[in-house]
């Protein structure tokens, strides 16, 4: 069902917003008149848009986030009143923001609010998919058991990513420490080199006279050199912004060697557990997508769901909208398509995400197991070349002499 952002008026005179539940906006229209309250905005809020722009990120990190939803499940499973839980969790916090919204939202639910609608007020600490999570909990009377799921997806999740941060974190430094070498050398070291040759005035070798010719036009337009990088890094990050930008990039991205296959298989993990989690809390197919569209982060792949979701929406099989959407592989499309005749779609999901997240284990460990000596042999052939360019003046008049 649709949910829909709401400014209204109150007989008092507050102005209040809510985010309330309908079939239409007319039937919302319609059932706020009967209350009594003016409507003064109306907006739909969508769970996941197409325009290649991600959920806003919660204020929390992903360890306070876990720390506050263990301790709410902790009382939730003593069985105390929601009051008490946000009260004992609000006592707990330190003076912030989270303290206040915490404030507001054991307020909300004394007015009478459910605890998904009251969270709901407070997007920047609670995402979407939390906030649905909570209301299938809710729907069904297995609050703790549905919160519970949702923490062991999400820790699987955060695992998976530190996974792959850790992976690629060896070469980027790497790949910065020589960087930073080659800048100090062209800076300092080897004007230094160039200054000892133009005294001795001997005849420099070809590698060694462009070397320092190039080193000369680094130090002598060094501010000019800084301005222009700037000016490409700024230009390049607006146009990356765009709208058409950003799809040619993510395009791009998936088709990189041994890169690309990996960026996608980590984007197609995270989506299909998501949705597997989502069904398990009890919601239908179609909000499922829509709400888990967010965890691909490739716009390409966005864009392709998007043409999915309004397949499966017109009546169409997952399976076949994803087959001619190409948004899964074909392996992925037969154990959809098997989920599906079954109906064991949620199953089929979670063997789908555990075989990408191997799928994902290997790829990463081929890569950096790949990258690692390409990086040093690179680093030791520039590095070498340098000393070898510089060094070579000296084996010549060492020869002469």
């Amino acid at each position: 069902m649709p949910r829909y952002f709401c400014k209204i008026g109150t007989p008092s005179g507050q102005v209040l917003t809510r985010e309330l539940d309908a079939s239409s906006q007319g039937e919302l229209r319609r059932r706020l008149q009967e209350e009594g309250v003016w409507l003064l905005s109306l907006r739909e809020k969508r769970l996941f848009s197409f325009n290649g722009k991600l959920p806003r990120r919660s204020s929390l990190s992903a360890w306070q986030f876990l720390s506050f939803n263990q301790e709410l499940l902790v009382l939730l499973r003593a069985g105390l009143p929601i009051l008490q839980v946000l009260e004992a969790l609000r006592d707990k916090m330190d003076p912030g923001p989270l303290r206040e919204a915490l404030s507001a939202i054991r307020d909300e639910v004394r007015g009478g609010k459910r605890l998904s609608e009251a969270f709901g007020n407070h997007p920047n600490f609670f995402p979407a998919l939390y906030l649905a999570s909570l209301r299938a909990g809710e729907q069904t009377g297995d609050l703790p058991v549905t919160l519970q799921r949702f923490l062991d997806y999400f820790k699987r999740m955060e695992a998976i990513k530190s996974r792959v941060t850790g992976a690629l974190f060896y070469p980027a430094l790497l790949l910065f420490s020589v960087l930073a070498l080659l800048v100090f050398m062209m800076a300092f070291v080897i004007p230094r080199f160039s200054r000892i040759y133009a005294d001795a005035n001997v005849e420099l070798p070809f590698l060694t006279r462009l070397l320092v010719s190039f080193t000369d036009l680094f130090s002598n337009h060094l501010p000019l050199l800084a301005a222009l990088s700037l000016a490409a890094v700024i230009g390049i990050r607006m146009g990356l912004k765009s709208r058409a930008g950003r799809i040619w990039w993510d395009r791009r991205r998936l088709q990189l060697p041994l890169a690309g296959v990996l960026m996608r298989h980590y984007a197609l993990l995270n989506f299909t557990r998501t949705v597997a989690t989502i069904l398990a809390s009890g919601m239908p197919v179609l909000p499922a997508l829509e709400l888990a569209g967010g965890t691909l982060t490739n716009s390409d792949l966005e864009g392709r769901l998007a043409l999915v979701i309004e397949a499966v929406r017109q009546g169409g099989k997952l399976s076949e909208a994803c087959e001619k959407n190409r948004l899964l592989p074909p392996m992925a499309v037969r154990l959809i398509a098997a989920g599906e005749s079954a109906g064991a779609l949620q199953h089929m999901l979670e063997e789908l995400s555990a075989y990408l997240e191997d799928d994902v284990d290997r790829r990463l460990q081929r890569m950096t197991t790949m990258i690692e000596p390409v990086v040093m042999i690179v680093i030791g052939l520039v590095i070498g070349g340098l000393v070898v360019a510089m060094y070579l003046p000296i084996f010549k008049i060492g020869g002469t002499i």
